[in-house]
């Protein structure tokens, strides 16, 4: 049986001495794993043609086992960012989180569009690069299941207090006046008018408009930080992308530092 695929390979591994094993993030059929045979051999028919980064329509055998490549057609290709190990680091994140958070073998077309928006912004320098996280972020973990209510206070349904505080644990916001009424257990973060506004932009906007807005750098970095704090609260998993990226980020922090 022959399927077409469209979509954006998140990852490849090495099986076999000739074999690739590549993970795509498809439309309409989620993150799938395909076998691209011969792949690491030069002059066979699909060499180089699934790799990380390159969005593709490709035809597939679906046997018993999964499925095996048949032909490719790159549509696409932000292989560029390897030149900006930054960059580089930043998109190796933006395929794993995608590849943890992404469905099975179901419709995921609001997935593949998120990522490759932010590849693109990421790749053309559209925009603060700690922004485009946050928007990934925030708007990957609602697409999943974990959207937070950011509608107002969850008690007194205040849309605009003088403070409001983000519960990372609970996923939504509490005003200070309920907060001292209340027994509760939270995880609470004081959250700015700024950034609250950048957050229910991004969860709340139409595609169209997600990437139509502009910040501080002050708000980015704090958004930054509360975003990264609500997926490592709410996704059970250790993204080591995430780590490279950080460590990396630091290093080039103290090299500017010793040459200012």
């Amino acid at each position: 049986m022959k399927i077409t695929i469209t979509g954006l390979v998140l990852k490849e591994m090495d099986i076999g001495e000739s074999d690739k094993l590549i993970n795509i993030l498809t439309e309409d059929r989620g993150v799938i794993s395909v076998i691209s045979p011969n792949a690491k051999r030069l002059r066979t028919k699909n060499s180089g043609s699934l790799q990380m980064f390159y969005y593709c329509e490709a035809t597939l055998f679906k046997g018993r086992k999964g499925y095996i490549v048949d032909e490719v057609e790159v549509k696409e290709r932000f292989e560029n960012l390897k030149y900006d190990m930054e960059k580089f680091s930043l998109a190796e994140y933006f395929c794993e989180i995608a590849l943890v958070l992404s469905p099975r073998e179901g419709e995921s077309r609001d997935f593949l569009r998120l990522v490759l928006n932010c590849l693109y912004f990421l790749l053309k320098d559209k925009m603060n690069i700690y922004l485009i996280k946050s928007i990934l972020e925030l708007r990957i973990c609602s697409l999943t299941g974990y959207m937070p209510n950011l509608i107002g206070c969850i008690g007194c349904r205040e849309y605009k207090c003088e403070k409001l505080y983000f519960d990372v644990k609970n996923s939504f916001l509490v005003c200070n006046d309920c907060l001292k009424n209340s027994n509760n257990s939270y995880e609470l973060i004081l959250i700015s008018a700024s950034v609250l506004d950048a957050m229910r932009h991004i969860i709340y906007s139409k595609f169209d408009k997600l990437f139509l807005f502009k910040i501080s750098d002050n708000t980015i970095n704090l958004l930054s930080s509360l975003c990264e704090k609500y997926v490592s609260r709410h996704v059970d998993y250790r993204f080591k992308s995430l780590d490279f990226f950080k460590s990396l980020n630091n290093y080039i922090f103290e090299v500017r530092k010793e040459y200012e």
